[in-house]
């Protein structure tokens, strides 16, 4: 497949009571093993604000030259990821629509709540792990802080042909029953543990406390990436935990 352009658009909008907006957008071009790239940068404001830190939403992704479908497919996965932001998303699929009712839902739970002044941010981003002629190997960051005590990030891997469509990357990194020993070994080793430490006992919540492989296997030039989102395998003291196995001790396709 050939990839023409990565477009990156950031959108950011900033949610105060006297709107002026303030647009920027920038390019660049580079190339990755021999395919030229676009990168295209653009922000929105709305100025003034409150305080330095304003309540802010952005979105950034990879857009492909002859591949629609793929695009779309890329486009659905940013529209529901702002949906989840939003309470009354079933009136719109616009992108741009869906970012301003997140800043009005933000507007009216300061007017609400006027002793809670902590801004909320949103910031969901698709980039590129690793490109094939025929598919791709993406990581979707969610990060975002809408109240409470905590920020919240999670990371999902995407693995797609280039019509959008699920890519099963076991062909590329052997069985997984080889990939899982490996992965143990890894983990054990990053955590300071011992071949014979008890999972469970470490404080660690595997399901019946045997070590399992993550939800999100991707790929990239060097390595196959293991990430455990926060709370999947430990508390949020533990955090996120990732993983990364260098291919050439991996039965891995190159």
């Amino acid at each position: 497949m050939r990839l023409l352009k990565f477009i990156v658009t950031y959108l950011l909008f900033i949610g105060c009571s006297q709107i002026k907006e303030n647009n920027e957008i920038f390019t660049s071009k580079s190339s990755q093993d021999g395919i030229e790239i676009l990168e295209i940068a653009e922000r929105k404001k709305t100025l003034p604000c409150q305080n330095a830190d304003c309540t802010s939403i952005s979105i950034a992704y990879p857009v492909f030259d002859n591949s629609p479908q793929l695009n779309n497919h890329i486009d659905s996965i940013v529209i529901a990821e702002l949906s989840n932001f939003v309470q009354d998303s079933t009136s719109t699929s616009d992108k741009d629509t869906l970012m301003m009712l997140f800043l009005d839902s933000y507007e009216g739970f300061s007017k609400a709540f006027p002793e809670s002044n902590n801004p909320w941010y949103v910031t969901i981003e698709i980039a590129i792990n690793y490109h094939h002629a025929e598919w791709l190997s993406l990581s979707l960051t969610n990060q975002s802080y809408t109240g409470g005590a905590h920020t919240s990030e999670w990371v999902t891997y995407l693995n797609l042909d280039k019509e959008g469509r699920f890519y099963d990357i076991v062909d590329e990194i052997g069985p997984l029953d080889q990939l899982t020993i490996a992965a143990e070994a890894a983990f054990k080793d990053k955590m300071r543990l011992s071949t014979s430490d008890d999972l469970g006992e470490a404080g660690f919540l595997f399901k019946n406390n045997t070590f399992h492989l993550p939800a999100n296997i991707g790929i990239n030039k060097q390595s196959v990436l293991l990430y455990y989102n926060n709370y999947e395998i430990g508390s949020n003291a533990l955090g996120p935990v990732l993983l990364e196995l260098p291919r050439g001790k991996l039965n891995v396709n190159k």
